[in-house]
């Protein structure tokens, strides 16, 4: 994906990320080096980082890759 700026954004807020479009956009952003990522989420936290966990994993992303993503992840609960 190319973005029409000089680089990737660094701070991103994100709704829908355990979803099916919200994972690969999550993923994306991490390999393009995004570093302030929060996630919206309705589930507790504990919940929304063992789904995006489960899901990153499907994607293809390495367990390393994986855990360094959710390490640097800020999961924010609420509803848009």
């Amino acid at each position: 994906m190319e973005y029409p700026f000089s680089s990737c954004p660094k701070n991103v807020f994100l709704t829908g990320a355990t979803g099916l479009l919200g994972i690969h956009l999550l993923k994306h952003l991490f390999r393009q080096g995004a570093e302030g990522m929060v996630v919206l989420s309705r589930q507790p936290e504990d919940r929304t980082r063992s789904l995006l966990c489960d899901r990153l994993r499907v994607s293809g992303l390495d367990a390393g890759d994986a855990n360094r993503l959710l390490e640097g992840l800020n999961v924010v609960e609420g509803d848009v």
